[in-house]
């Protein structure tokens, strides 16, 4: 997994500053999000302390 991304270019700012901010960094996502890369990247999968999917955790460790 490389990463996060979203479809909106003008969201970026904000949810990169949010990830530089936070004290931890949870991402939340259904599986069928893994994989899919829409066209604005905003953060490393690293920058996330933990992902959660409907599967449970998944520790950026492993998906980097």
């Amino acid at each position: 997994m490389r990463g996060a991304t979203c479809a909106h270019f003008h969201e970026v700012a904000v949810k990169q500053k949010a990830v530089a901010t936070a004290q931890k960094n949870i991402l939340i996502i259904d599986d069928s999000k893994i994989g899919r890369v829409k066209p604005a990247f905003f953060a490393a999968a690293d920058s996330f302390d933990v992902i959660y999917t409907e599967h449970g955790a998944w520790f950026a460790e492993e998906a980097a």
